[in-house]
């Protein structure tokens, strides 16, 4: 008796254990999920923004998180460039709402 009492404890452990692994994961899961929504929605936001705006430029042969050092808006019109992704801006206020989102977004990720 005391030896079917026994399997009993451990089958009810090791199912208590799974099931607490089981709800640790899928909430891991959720947040996880919830994190790439916002990026999401973000990202969908800034390319409306972009669309609206006209005011960046696209470097399509570099690399999109190659770190360069933002330049200063100067007389022969060439654009400013985002430190973090090296999307190009031709004005100051474009630029910054883009930095402001671009180094947020990296903050949610997980």
């Amino acid at each position: 008796m005391d030896e079917k009492l026994d399997v009993y404890k451990a089958d009810f452990e090791a199912e208590r254990t799974a099931k607490e692994t089981l709800k640790a994961e899928n909430d891991k899961y959720s947040e996880d999920m919830q994190n790439l929504h916002r990026r999401n929605q973000q990202l969908q936001e800034e390319i409306e923004m972009l669309r609206e705006n006209r005011d960046y430029v696209v470097y399509p042969s570099q690399r999109r998180h190659a770190p360069t050092t933002t330049s200063t808006p100067s007389s022969n019109g060439y654009p400013m460039k985002c430190p973090k992704c090296n999307f190009g801006f031709t004005t100051l206020q474009a630029l910054e709402n883009h930095v402001y989102r671009c180094i947020e977004l990296d903050e949610n990720l997980p």
